[in-house]
């Protein structure tokens, strides 16, 4: 987590440390290690995660 540059790398961590936390979930959690970030910002990086899941699902079902 101190390796965490910014607030979406730390926000990343947390999703892939907490599976399937809800958004507000992941904002306590960060809160403890003294990140500050909000529910919007969780879900974009979530979205953006899901954009590259699909985008590499779909490169590998074209090869």
């Amino acid at each position: 987590m101190a390796t965490a540059k910014t607030n979406a790398d730390a926000i990343r961590y947390a999703l892939k440390t907490n599976g399937g936390a809800e958004d507000s979930e992941i904002v306590t959690w960060l809160k403890q290690f003294g990140r500050e970030v909000n529910r919007g910002q969780v879900y974009r990086v979530k979205q953006q995660l899901e954009r590259k899941r699909l985008a590499a699902a779909a490169a590998q079902a074209g090869t």
